[in-house]
């Protein structure tokens, strides 16, 4: 194809199951460089497979599709590397609206690993946009490579024109695994409302309330030299699980103050945080807000600007943060701030601690209220010579040298608490 306006080919494989017998039904759409695929006037069932032509396009919008939860719909690479580039247009790359039960996979060429490349470049996109209240989405094998805002953006504004405030809908069930982000202006993964506790901008004294995120996987995903933090998290209330993601290099060239760090777990947000690496950030490696239960267990810190955790709540149940490594923070090992309501417990047990200087601290508890448990940590110098066994993150990161052909150990989905229907 060398037309300027260049033609995506999409092959619609239809598999349809009558009386144990499996037959597909092949179709070829031929759709403009910037192109939106409407499940409303595109006939579609459970279990569809749409594959996308390799070539390079500007944008693709994916909206109004349903499957199941059993058979979900699926667009996939075809051929080698389909790149969405919207740098000069000012909108997303991808965007998936008003969708159930889709899976859109990078994963259709062996010799790619991310064989859908999207980036955007104007101030305010994000590269791939989950919005319209979709739910039930999974996205993996994508490459983004520039953005004006965010990596992934997934959430919704609270609206009650769009009915898409917490009273109107929640989102479940998002599996973003196996991507790469890099160089983008904004946090690579934005996922969930921050403002958990009401939404007003315009300061009308009247905050909206945003919808929460009740299941959710985030895997095997790499993220670098991001503007602000790698992966941010919020209002995820349930079934929330963040592993073996690698963050290199977060918080850049943030565009506000306290935006500059490796991991923010946010307001709202309840989950299991663990075997991630977080190398090199100007503030905190993990920013911990969350509420009610928040386990953080063998993850391994290296090099932030300032603490190697720190943790500021309204509340919440229980906080763990076991089997950790903190390596070399500017300052102390784990900050606890001097929220108004702390947790009802909280223990920090076996975690590693290695600093480099001599003011700095393991753990600074500025919160009386605070119920901590401290046990079995331990604190070495840089220049210590012996060796920690049976404390710290029980991890085997590769040392990064060349990034681009780093290779590294992906780890199987968890699956829900619930399918949803």
């Amino acid at each position: 194809m060398t037309m300027v306006i260049r033609k995506l080919c999409i092959t619609l494989s239809l598999l349809l199951l009558y009386a144990g017998t499996l037959s597909a039904k092949q179709t070829t759409l031929r759709l403009e460089e910037t192109t939106t695929l409407d499940g409303s006037k595109i006939k579609h069932r459970p279990g569809d497979v749409f594959k996308i032509k390799d070539g390079k396009y500007s944008s693709l919008t994916i909206k109004n599709f349903q499957g199941s939860a059993d058979a979900p719909i699926t667009f996939i690479n075809s051929g080698g590397i389909a790149e969405f580039d919207s740098r000069e247009k000012g909108n997303s790359a991808l965007t998936i609206s008003g969708c159930k039960h889709i899976r859109l996979t990078g994963s259709g060429d062996t010799q790619n690993r991310y064989g859908i490349r999207a980036a955007c470049g104007k101030k305010g996109p994000h590269a791939v946009n989950v919005i319209g209240r979709s739910s039930s989405i999974e996205i993996d094998h994508i490459e983004v490579f520039g953005a004006g805002f965010a990596g992934f953006n997934v959430k919704d504004e609270p609206s009650m024109q769009h009915k898409t405030t917490r009273d109107q809908f929640t989102m479940r069930n998002i599996a973003l695994h196996d991507n790469y982000v890099h160089d983008v202006k904004g946090e690579g993964f934005y996922i969930g409302h921050t403002f958990y506790d009401g939404y007003d901008p315009k300061k009308t004294g009247k905050p909206t309330m945003p919808h929460l995120i009740e299941g959710l996987r985030l895997y095997n995903n790499i993220c670098k030299d991001t503007g602000c933090e790698g992966i941010q998290v919020g209002s995820a209330s349930e079934d929330c699980e963040i592993y073996n993601n690698t963050i290199l290099n977060s918080g850049v060239s943030p565009f506000a103050e306290y935006q500059d760090n490796g991991m923010q777990i946010g307001a709202g947000t309840q989950a299991k945080v663990y075997d991630n690496l977080i190398d090199t950030c100007p503030s905190n490696g993990f920013v911990v807000f969350g509420y009610g239960k928040v386990n953080i267990e063998n993850n391994l810190v290296r090099n932030p600007g300032k603490s190697g955790m720190y943790i500021n709540t309204k509340g919440g149940d229980h906080y763990l943060i076991q089997n950790n490594t903190f390596d070399s923070p500017n300052d102390d090992g784990v900050l606890i701030g001097n929220w108004k309501k702390p947790p009802a417990t909280m223990e920090l047990l076996n975690n590693l601690f290695i600093l480099k200087n001599s003011k700095s601290n393991a753990i600074v508890n500025q919160n009386t209220k605070a119920k901590l448990t401290d046990k079995k940590n331990r604190t070495l110098s840089q220049s210590s010579k012996s060796q920690p066994r049976g404390v710290g993150a029980d991890l085997k990161f590769t040392k990064i040298d060349d990034f681009e052909h780093v290779s590294f150990t992906t780890k199987a989905p968890t699956p829900f608490k619930e399918p949803e229907h």
